[in-house]
């Protein structure tokens, strides 16, 4: 699950945020923010650890601002990357105006109001993972007959019970020899 989700300037002002569980995690921002962005040791679009966290996060060089999503690092939630993108689309699409004058260097006038836009998203891509989780279209695994060593296997011991049936004949189950 994602902690905290944030979309921010390259010089770390925090133009909006989500706590996912009422935690906010600022510390692991601040952590990529010191030591990636500042120093200009970024790509386009990366993974960052700090302690026990792990943040996804891509920078938008057309605005100056980044996008970042905070999460336990022991976690592999494989929809971040999509939510990152979905959410940049959008958040730059609905305040592009705003974006455009901020990378200009102007002020920010403006309150950032897209919780309702981020939570519609976050629950979209959720019910998505969750889907092809639980999608019938995986391939069953295969039943041990089917198999190369189980076809080897079923053969020899078909194989093995008609030699015994030849070699049993006149014996009956109850080990009596017939006449």
């Amino acid at each position: 699950m994602i902690e905290y989700f944030a979309v921010f300037t390259q010089g770390g002002l925090v133009l909006w945020s989500a706590e996912g569980d009422g935690l906010e995690l600022l510390e692991p921002v601040n952590a990529l923010v010191r030591s990636v962005l500042i120093d200009e040791k970024a790509g386009s679009s990366q993974l960052f650890t700090f302690q026990e966290h792990a943040v996804k996060w891509s920078l938008i060089n057309k605005y100056g601002i980044v996008v970042a999503a905070v999460y336990r690092k022991l976690l592999s939630l494989l929809y971040v990357n999509d939510l990152i993108s979905i959410v940049t689309e959008k958040f730059c699409e609905k305040y592009r105006d705003t974006l455009e004058g901020l990378s200009a260097g102007g002020p920010v006038d403006c309150t950032f109001d897209f919780d309702d836009t981020y939570e519609r998203l976050q629950r979209a891509m959720l019910e998505r993972d969750l889907a092809s989780k639980l999608d019938g279209n995986r391939a069953a695994p295969r039943r041990f007959e089917d198999t190369k060593k189980g076809q080897a296997t079923g053969e020899g011991s078909k194989s093995k019970k008609k030699k015994n049936k030849k070699k049993n004949k006149g014996v009956k189950s109850d080990g009596l020899v017939e006449e």
